[in-house]
């Protein structure tokens, strides 16, 4: 299994930059032979931060999630056997460190995968150019882990009106990528990006409405609503309806009630998938880029990620360059100029 590790080296504060840089998402080793239920072995997105730690730095692993405002790092206060081998931040170690008196905490994924509990401290923590002292943050005490893979903090990046703008740009096929804070990369698509309001009283989750679909080269209008959450280690869903036009286009489909999705002769190319954005707007994704498994072999028959429902995390995302735009409460997809 390949985790990224992503390296922030740009970040903007207010209106100034503190530095500019090329921002790299570098694979790490594999850390777990633990398959999913699926069989295979999907990557997780992770960033790397660094901690005051006396005389040395400790670099920390943590996920970039849009689903949460949390900044949690996984510590030695956690018990041995529930640590994994990722890295962990040693508080006794830090010379800056201090402990918030009576300040605890907890946080659960909906699906029920992760679940932390812990305490709050303050230190120096700096990510990439960027360096805050006496930063307070979660620290955890309690960790049940991942499926897939050991337990990680996270590196919240949920709707907060304090910050302007990032965006998302991974390369599956290089096991790279970037997050840009402050500023939209016009090299990393080609056309136009097209936008979409966030919806209002969604708890901070950045969940937008996808105006239809494209088959054919006919526009087929019929609005739903999805969570794009780059912590959702999946995450590549549309409504049975637009599967169904989707699919359509292929011959010999049938529908495969465990995975919510179509299976198909394998020797078949994959249509481009073309969503509605906005009012007038659309993003395609290249057909070939779309990855499939091979789900009966003696059959030929394939399958691919894309399933039933309103869930878009690393499988989505990965395919589409996405803007989160935090000052206009809104979300910008365009198609990637590489992938």
């Amino acid at each position: 299994m390949t985790y990224w590790l992503l390296e922030l080296l740009e970040i903007r504060l207010g209106s100034q930059y503190m530095q500019s840089s090329v921002l790299l998402l570098t694979a790490l080793p594999k850390l777990s032979d633990e398959e999913t239920e699926s069989g295979l072995q999907p990557t997780q997105i992770m960033s790397e931060l660094i901690s005051a730690a006396k005389s040395q730095l400790l670099s920390t692993q943590q996920m970039p999630d849009t689903g949460t405002p949390d900044f949690s790092l996984m510590s030695t206060l956690i018990p041995v056997a529930s640590r994994g081998v990722a890295p962990v931040y040693d508080p006794s170690k830090s010379s800056t460190a201090v402990q918030t008196p009576g300040m605890t905490w907890a946080q659960g994924y909906g699906d029920g995968s992760i679940f932390f509990t812990g305490v709050v401290f303050r230190d120096t923590v700096t990510v990439g150019g960027s360096t805050v002292h006496n930063y307070e943050f979660e620290v955890c005490e309690t960790s049940k882990s991942q499926v897939g893979g050991a337990p990680y903090g996270t590196f919240g990046l949920n709707i907060d009106p304090a910050d302007p703008v990032f965006a998302v740009d991974f390369h599956k096929s290089k096991s790279r990528g970037v997050f840009g804070f402050g500023h939209v990369d016009r090299k990393k698509y080609v056309g136009e990006i097209a936008y979409t309001p966030v919806m209002a009283d969604n708890g901070g989750e950045w969940v937008v409405s996808i105006s239809g679909i494209v088959v054919g080269g006919t526009f087929i209008k019929g609005s739903f609503n999805v969570i794009i959450d780059t912590g959702n280690r999946y995450g590549f869903e549309i409504p049975r309806w637009a599967l169904d036009r989707h699919f359509g286009q292929i011959p010999d489909i049938s529908w495969d009630s465990y995975w919510t999705t179509y299976t198909f002769p394998c020797d078949y190319p994959l249509p481009d998938l073309v969503l509605g954005v906005g009012d007038t707007g659309s993003v395609r994704i290249p057909g070939f880029i779309i990855e499939t498994f091979k789900e009966d072999k003696k059959a030929n028959l394939c399958r691919t990620n894309l399933h039933e429902g309103g869930g878009w995390g690393k499988h989505i995302v990965e395919l589409l360059f996405v803007v989160f735009d935090y000052g206009n409460k809104r979300v910008g997809l365009a198609q990637k100029s590489s992938y």
